[in-house]
């Protein structure tokens, strides 16, 4: 870890909804090691337009869940580390990074 790290705790089973107050960003957002945007491997720093990796400012104000499939999103709520249940251990296999990451630039 680093000193831009930082710990929010949440409840189990508790939601999460992500909003951000930008004039103009371009923010990642990772569940594990997953872009919440893709469903894909989570890469910060690797902005792609197609499927498109990332959120843009002020024209998406929020982001309240992960791709889960073609036009469906599932919210993002909190799991218990190595438990299975997190979108990292079902689309990478284990929970090897966990929490949720953010890239601004």
């Amino acid at each position: 870890r680093n000193d831009i790290d930082f710990f929010m705790p949440i409840r189990q089973a508790e939601a999460l909804w992500l909003s951000w107050d930008r004039s103009k960003a371009a923010i990642m957002v990772g569940a594990g090691g997953v872009n919440a945007l893709t469903g894909e491997g989570f890469r910060p720093g690797y902005l792609q337009v197609d499927p498109q990796s990332y959120c843009t400012t002020p024209e998406q104000p929020w982001l309240d869940g992960i791709k889960s499939g073609d036009g469906v999103v599932r919210q993002f709520v909190a799991t218990t580390k190595g438990s299975g249940a997190s979108v990292e251990a079902q689309v990478c296999g284990d929970d090897f990074r966990g929490g949720t990451q953010l890239f601004v630039c």
